[in-house]
């Protein structure tokens, strides 16, 4: 009777261990499927983050051509102040061509007929004012659009950079993660990788 139970110790034993053998193949094959599974999402981490590093690249390179615009954009301005002081003195100098043309009619009246040289001279000088007047006029009037559109260039373009700037910090986090991400599976699949 003790032989039997014996037999049937070893024999239970046996199938316990047979049972203990397939479990442990079955959780190695389970753990050499979850370090494959890591190797991908490592690659695709790796491969996330350096997509993201081009495009955060990309970004800054977009925020430098960004500021170029910007400093063009502030000489435009420059450019437009210089050209509205020179509108402003062909204004002075039109003003002054229109008293230049009243004294000139006032002699002329005053000369009478020996004045008529000078009546043709002041009706020149006076048609002259005029014209720079409207040139004047005309340069103020473009200095203004073009200094309109230069500012909403400028806010544009300074917004452009203050959500690039933001984009590429955001971006740069994010690559930090995924690169901590890609680090910790890494020490995971070499850890599976002894075990197994």
């Amino acid at each position: 009777h003790r032989l039997s139970a014996l037999g049937e110790g070893a024999r239970a034993a046996h199938v316990d261990a047979a049972q203990a053998r397939d479990a442990v193949h079955a959780l190695m094959r389970a753990q050499r499927e979850a370090s494959e599974r890591g190797g991908r999402m490592v690659s695709a981490v790796r491969a996330s983050a350096s997509d993201l590093a081009d495009g955060a690249a990309r970004a800054q390179g977009v925020a430098a051509a960004l500021q170029v615009t910007l400093g063009d954009l502030e000489s435009l301005s420059r450019s437009a102040d210089e050209i509205r002081e020179f509108a402003a003195l062909v204004r002075k100098m039109a003003r002054q061509s229109k008293l230049l043309a009243l004294n000139a009619a006032m002699e002329a009246a005053r000369a009478g007929e020996q004045g008529s040289g000078f009546a043709v001279v002041a009706g020149e000088v006076r048609r002259l004012a005029k014209s720079s007047t409207e040139a004047a006029d005309r340069t103020e009037a473009l200095v203004a659009d073009v200094m309109s559109r230069a500012e909403r260039s400028r806010l544009g373009t300074l917004e452009g950079i203050t959500v690039l700037e933001t984009t590429h910090g955001r971006l740069a986090r994010v690559i930090a993660a995924l690169r901590e991400t890609e680090r910790e599976w890494q020490v995971t699949a070499s850890a599976s990788a002894v075990a197994a």
